[in-house]
């Protein structure tokens, strides 16, 4: 076939509306191209943003070192004047535990007190026998 009766074939098919689907596709192909990259940019920019969180430690309000009285510590979750939402509570180093069948690779453990099993867990049920 000669080029243009390709060209006069295809700009009578545009005229008579056969190639509008095609046209279709290209609206919805860019268009879903801007949208989703849109929408990608926000998924890192949200995630850039926790990654500041985290590393500013932005969810924190005090760490404290040396002696706390874990007594204390619990209490101050019913202290602000009934401000719910508010929780508290101490963790201290334990003493290394061994699993007899693994000996050798000894484990960290923890002394903690109830407000912070509830400051860590949340609402999910937890079973503080052994604390």
């Amino acid at each position: 076939m000669r080029l243009g009766s390709v060209l006069s074939e295809a700009l009578r098919n545009i005229g008579s509306g056969v190639s509008r689907a095609f046209a279709m596709f290209l609206a919805v192909l860019l268009s879903g191209t801007l949208l989703g990259g849109y929408e990608a940019m926000t998924v890192i920019d949200l995630e850039s943003q926790a990654v500041q969180r985290i590393n500013a430690y932005a969810d924190v309000n005090a760490i404290v070192g040396g002696t706390v009285d874990g007594t204390a510590c619990d209490r101050l979750s019913d202290a602000g004047d009934g401000m719910t939402g508010t929780l508290a509570g101490a963790m201290r180093a334990g003493k290394q535990v061994v699993p007899l069948a693994t000996p050798g690779k000894d484990i960290s453990s923890y002394d903690v007190t109830p407000g912070m099993i509830r400051l860590i867990a949340g609402n999910a049920k937890a079973d503080v026998s052994g604390v």
